[in-house]
């Protein structure tokens, strides 16, 4: 756990991957965005087997990237779209 933010339920879309960030008991559920994890990988994903597999190698700088987004507030109900994992 990085950032004091915990990842959980990770689920592949056809836009990214979905997941839960939790830091202090609040919640926020967010999409890490298919282009932001091909440029955090510096490649194209043909399956979503291995979306899943950038997105577990690459969970430190998520959960960064997720961290900065929840200090900006939540919106309960809403997928946060977090377009780049730079």
């Amino acid at each position: 756990m990085m950032s004091g933010v915990d990842i959980s339920d990770p689920v592949v879309k056809q836009d990214g991957v979905e997941f839960t960030a939790t830091r202090d008991g609040v919640e926020q559920r967010f999409l890490a965005h298919r282009e932001g994890l091909e440029d955090l990988d510096y490649s194209v994903f043909e399956t979503a087997g291995a979306l899943l597999k950038a997105f577990n190698r690459h969970q430190g700088q998520i959960a960064n990237v997720a961290g900065k987004a929840l200090d900006q507030g939540t919106r309960r109900g809403e997928t946060v779209v977090l377009q780049s994992l730079l």
